[in-house]
């Protein structure tokens, strides 16, 4: 009989079982010393990202909310001092009023006042004219008659 031999790259014999158990003994140890913290690091961050999303999405809202709040109360006191504008207006437009009728009445009561001190005055002025047209009347009466030898 003849002995054939042949060279292969792998032979099955007891050395590939020590080999598949070494390999896998470590697979196992890798598996507990790098693998796992790795795993548990990685859920504790996608945690923590998870609840700072949240977190986030949390103050977006209560943004919008402040926002609406805000601007609500910005309308209110817009509307309360326009309200407050148009009272001051209406007011100041009454006073405004007010003062014009009490001026006219003072104006009235001047003109009046001043008419009958102007008729006063005319009369005064028409008495005086008349008079001293009597008085001139009568020394050019006098000086007329003076030729004919009438007395002064």
């Amino acid at each position: 009989m003849e002995v054939i031999e042949t060279t292969a790259l792998i032979t099955i014999n007891a050395t590939l079982v020590f080999q598949l158990l070494s390999f896998l003994l470590f697979l196992f140890i890798i598996h507990r010393i790098m693998i796992r913290p790795l795993d548990r690091v990685m859920q504790e961050r996608n945690f923590f990202l998870d609840q700072l999303n949240e977190e986030i999405t949390e103050a977006g809202d209560e943004y919008k909310q402040l926002c609406k709040q805000i601007q609500r109360q910005e309308t209110e006191m817009r509307d309360a001092a326009l309200k407050i504008k148009d009272d001051i207006e209406a007011a100041g437009l009454k006073n405004a009023a007010e003062l014009i009728a009490r001026t006219r009445e003072e104006i009235n009561a001047m003109k009046s006042k001043a008419q009958q001190e102007t008729a006063a005055k005319l009369k005064t002025a028409m008495t005086a004219a008349q008079q001293e047209a009597v008085s001139v009347a009568e020394k050019m009466i006098a000086r007329l008659l003076e030729p004919y030898g009438e007395p002064r």
